[in-house]
């Protein structure tokens, strides 16, 4: 199996914490938006390049991040989630509409991030290294949070879309 898809249901947990889940561990693609996880731990599986988990009830969140490329965790209860090893090769991160206070200390390092969006948290600042390492950076949505300050410096010659109000 490549890709599952549950959602739009009722689901309070997946079997990820079963044996025979985690031998599923090619699995590129996973949608489980629109559910009621709590919890969601599928650090076995190496190879996922797709998660979809917006709309869920997710207080935690663990991803192996090796082959991530899109991360979609939107609306819900997040205030820190934990992907590793790093996502090298993300794309798109969508951690918009959750509880977060601080981005991931490895967000910077990701070379090829080009859409961040952390719109509706509880965070006061960016790390000012965003704006100068993530090089790919197009699109960055941090409106509707509590910043206080913003970096001194902020690369323009790739960000086409900064969203701050």
């Amino acid at each position: 199996i490549k890709k599952v898809d549950l959602r739009l249901n009722k689901l309070q947990l997946l079997p990820t914490e079963t044996a025979k889940f985690h031998s599923l561990e090619h699995i590129t693609h996973m949608d489980i938006r629109e559910n009621d996880v709590v919890d969601l731990d599928i650090r076995a599986i190496r190879c996922l390049e797709y998660l979809n988990c917006k709309h869920n009830n997710l207080k935690s969140l663990q991803v192996n991040g090796a082959s991530l490329r899109n991360l979609f965790a939107s609306h819900n209860y997040l205030q820190t989630f934990v992907v590793s090893p790093k996502p090298e090769w993300i794309v798109k991160l969508n951690i918009s509409h959750n509880k977060l206070t601080e981005l991931p200390n490895w967000l910077p390092d990701c070379f090829f991030l080009v859409h961040l969006d952390v719109r509706h948290n509880q965070l006061t600042a960016l790390p000012d290294r965003l704006f100068t390492d993530a090089k790919r950076l197009k699109i960055l949505k941090a409106n509707h949070n509590r910043l206080t300050s913003l970096p001194e410096k902020i690369r323009t010659d790739t960000l086409e879309e900064l969203h701050l109000q």
